[in-house]
């Protein structure tokens, strides 16, 4: 599912649903429809990578929004395999540096990647 400026009105409900994605991959087990707002989320038994990047919003906005996603899925602290990337003090050069260079890395250390979110994907078109 892409969200856009087009099926999803104001940045705050955008990162409502991101929040429940995120959710939804950060435990082994299917959540509830209520704790993903009706997405249809596949779990992570595995374990494998899930990264957030972020080029909008602030780092204190980050992890303010961290700690609802963790809350929303039931998990006391941040996995292991959970990624969440400040980008938005970065140039976009330095921003597609970081994604590519930290998709291999965690890739590897985790077995693979189950989800990829980057919110403000358009910050790094020309």
């Amino acid at each position: 599912m892409l969200l856009t400026y087009q099926n999803i009105d104001g940045l705050t409900r955008t990162g409502v649903y991101i929040s429940a994605i995120l959710a939804g991959t950060l435990v082994a087990e299917r959540l509830q429809a209520e704790q993903t707002l009706g997405l249809d989320v596949t779990a992570n038994p595995k374990g494998m990578t899930v990264l957030h990047y972020d080029t909008e919003q602030s780092e204190a906005q980050l992890q303010e929004n961290l700690g609802k996603t963790l809350r929303r899925a039931g998990v006391e602290s941040v996995p292991q395999f959970y990624h969440s990337l400040y980008l938005a003090s970065l140039s976009r050069k330095d921003r597609l540096k970081i994604i590519r260079e930290s998709m291999a890395l965690f890739h590897h250390r985790h077995g693979g990647i189950h989800l990829v979110v980057i919110d403000g994907i358009a910050d790094l078109i020309l």
